[in-house]
């Protein structure tokens, strides 16, 4: 099988093209016969496949102005096979890519690569021609080139909520117990690649003198969470419903009344949680950092100590990304200060790599991806309109009226790209989207409606 390159003419097509119908001959003098194109085949969603005995043919595909799609045109030689001269046209400006050809005996195929004209609504013919000595055979097939509808443009039955924010793949959250002197080291470092970690205290043992500093960290979007009054085993039966109610919802009211924030996230000490002090935390908290309360799954933790390295740390981010899972990392305090403190160095380093992750994995607070998730389970994509060019989406659900304001990812499966789409609210203000592989992605609060809408070509 031997492969051989096409040699492709682009012009307009302005007037019929002279095709010789007499038979030819070779050098030697016998007859050769005519060329003939077997099929055409556009790529595009409902693919344009043509397979006649006809010289033309109208194959109502559409595809969507500017944007390429890829082509294949078979042929047959049926004698005295040699290399043929192929030329592929239209007759709208478009132009086409070779993509190569080959041939094996006497039958062949040149892919190709067609970029239709950017304005539309418009109706291209292409036009291939397959000459074979001075014989030549002329195919034309013609297609519409416009926007795509909404139906056409997305698969309206699979609107869901992303997973994890902007369509990441996992999510990881920092947090760092005890609220040890060097977590405002900790904060700086964490600043230094974007981030920002989760801290949780213990409220009883702050200093007045220092709660300013906890409140700067709060200002700069660090999470201030709440690790108990005074740090008690609260799965210890002898503490009494009144006991764990003032470690775990006292401590909640002096950090708000300090910091001007009331913490939402609960970290027990020593990790020690029973049902009854369980039931106690989220009465006033929305998440605790114990896997089960109240995730079920798709959580886990990494415990750090003195002795953890950036390798074991970066193989848990991977393994949560292999995974589509949460990675939730649980320390005291670096270089020598607080329980089992971690080295400055060990951490840099693993932030440098989450960070060089950052296009599949969403890194934040433990209070923002738990109010994701928790929002997340409480609403759906529906479809309240839909026309030819616009769709109108609402989250509907009965949200928990703590997460109205968490802003969730929509994800528009496409199938086939439009040329360019906006999003905007109720109000008509536009929303940002991002345009990812295969979907389009807007943000959404839980009860908002948002509507999506293909724009003309060039606009």
């Amino acid at each position: 099988m031997a492969r051989q390159r096409i040699s492709m003419l682009f012009f307009l097509l302005v007037m019929p093209l002279a095709v010789s119908c007499a038979a030819a001959r070779d050098t030697a003098g016998a007859e050769v016969a005519r060329p003939r194109v077997t099929a055409v085949q556009i790529g595009a969603p409902a693919p344009c496949t043509v397979e006649t005995e006809e010289s033309s043919a109208t194959c109502w595909s559409k595809v969507t102005p500017g944007v390429p799609v890829s082509g294949s045109l078979s042929f047959e030689l049926l004698a005295s096979p040699q290399r043929p001269g192929i030329e592929l046209f239209d007759d709208c400006g478009g132009s086409f890519q070779s993509n190569g050809t080959l041939i094996d005996g006497n039958a062949g195929r040149a892919d190709f690569e067609w970029t239709p004209p950017k304005r539309s609504p418009t109706v291209c013919a292409l036009t291939a021609i397959v000459a074979n000595h001075d014989v030549a055979s002329q195919f034309t097939v013609v297609i519409r080139v416009d926007e795509p509808t909404v139906s056409e443009a997305f698969d309206l039955g699979a609107l869901r909520v992303a997973e994890y924010r902007w369509g990441k793949r996992a999510a990881a959250s920092y947090t760092f117990d005890d609220g040890c002197a060097s977590s405002f080291q900790i904060a700086d470092i964490f600043e230094s690649v974007g981030f920002r970690a989760t801290f949780f205290i213990i409220a009883g043992w702050v200093l007045d003198a220092n709660w300013p500093r906890w409140k700067g960290l709060a200002d700069r979007g660090h999470e201030i969470g709440n690790h108990s009054l005074t740090h008690l085993d609260l799965a210890s039966p002898d503490l009494t419903d009144d006991q764990l109610t003032m470690q775990i919802d006292g401590a909640q009211q002096r950090i708000e009344r300090n910091i001007g924030e009331r913490p939402t996230t609960f970290a027990f000490p020593g990790n020690s949680a029973s049902p009854r002090s369980a039931a106690i935390a989220l009465r006033s908290h929305l998440a605790t950092r114990n896997p089960g309360l109240p995730f079920g799954s798709g959580f886990g933790v990494f415990h750090l100590n003195s002795r953890t390295t950036s390798d074991a740390l970066n193989a848990g981010l991977e393994d949560a990304l292999a995974a589509g899972s949460w990675f939730v990392v649980a320390g005291h305090g670096i270089d020598g200060n607080g329980w089992e403190p971690l080295s400055s160095e060990v951490l840099v380093t693993h932030l440098t790599t989450a960070a060089s992750l950052s296009s599949a994995l969403w890194v934040d607070t433990f209070r923002n991806v738990a109010r994701y998730r928790l929002a997340r389970e409480q609403v759906q994509p529906i479809i309240i309109a839909a026309s030819q060019q616009t769709l109108r989406v609402r989250l509907d659900g009965n949200p928990d009226a703590s997460l109205l304001a968490v802003p969730l990812t929509l994800e528009v499966p496409i199938v086939q790209p439009p040329a360019a789409v906006r999003a905007h609210d109720a109000s008509g203000a536009e929303v940002p989207i991002v345009v990812a592989p295969g979907a389009i992605l807007v943000e959404v609060l839980p009860l908002q409606e948002i509507e999506l809408e293909i724009l003309p070509s060039g606009a």
